[in-house]
């Protein structure tokens, strides 16, 4: 849940319009991940990285960062959803339970695709800055 904030936090800083757009991409799907709809908040951010988005200015190649950020940062959910263990407990009146858990080498490569997403918005080229305009006077 923290890669939004981590691909977006980059993208605003290197006033990248592809990493930010990235960024509200990936809270999307990720607003409607809980049934008991707890992280619906997040489309407050989404809304807020599509507006700020729409005011930076878009390099030729900002289409390509936006898929590519997304698709690592999703990737990096569904590594945590797949491998599974399950955990068997005793509790202490008698009862038991099972939970399945992610495990630790899901939990890893989770890490290192969002790792390597933030490193990927902050390498990815950005256009060069607008020169300076003289007054005509």
């Amino acid at each position: 849940y923290a890669s939004p904030a981590l691909i977006g936090a980059v993208g605003l800083l290197r006033r990248s319009q592809g990493a930010v757009a990235a960024a509200g991409l990936i809270c999307l799907p990720l607003a409607f991940t809980s049934f008991g709809l707890v992280t619906l908040p997040l489309l407050i951010p989404m809304a807020l990285f599509f507006i700020g988005a729409a005011r930076l200015p878009a390099p030729r190649w900002a289409w390509l960062e936006t898929p590519v950020l997304t698709a690592a940062a999703i990737a990096a959910w569904f590594v945590l959803l797949i491998p599974r263990e399950t955990i068997s407990y005793t509790l202490p009146g008698g009862g038991f339970g099972s939970s399945e858990e992610p495990t630790l080498v899901g939990a890893a490569v989770a890490l290192a695709l969002t790792a390597a997403a933030g490193i990927v918005a902050w390498l990815w080229p950005r256009s060069p800055a607008p020169e300076p305009t003289l007054a005509p006077w």
